[in-house]
């Protein structure tokens, strides 16, 4: 008998089922610059993920990710207009935020600490800790070093 309603469930295709994205995962879709290792946020852990998920929302989308909260990530994985519309915008900001450091390195010919300090001077100092420092020259560092 044919089911309407039907939650059918299949392997995540963004970990292959592992309910953790490694870095050959990362390697496979080309988000080296979107994503880092860890639980999946596509099937959330579990390894599975239902079939009509996967017909919304591509699994390879770089704002479903382990940032956005649980609430966000069922709207964006219902096809809810909102939250599909901020999936838009940030990976349009993550373009562009690429995109600088690109411009910065090869025009500007700025190296990378000058770089993370350019991208954290509209803050103040005492607001940005050691840790987001180093998370963001890391990540400056590995824009540079990307071969695209």
């Amino acid at each position: 008998m044919f089911n309407l309603f039907s939650n059918k469930s299949i392997e995540c295709p963004r970990c292959l089922g592992k309910g953790n994205v490694e870095y050959s995962d990362i390697l496979r879709m080309k988000m080296e610059l979107r994503w880092s290792t860890g639980k999946c946020a596509y099937c959330n852990g579990s390894g599975q993920v239902r079939d009509k998920d996967t017909k919304r929302v591509p699994f390879d989308n770089g704002y479903l990710n382990m940032d956005i909260s649980q609430v966000e990530r069922r709207r964006l994985l219902r096809g809810d207009q909102g939250a599909l519309k901020r999936a838009q915008e940030w990976n349009n900001q993550i373009d562009l935020l690429i995109a600088q450091i690109q411009y910065l390195h090869r025009t500007e010919k700025l190296d990378v600490d000058s770089i993370t300090t350019f991208f954290l001077l509209p803050r103040l100092e005492n607001e940005v800790g050691e840790i987001e420092r180093q998370e963001l020259f890391d990540y400056v560092t590995r824009v540079i070093n990307h071969k695209a």
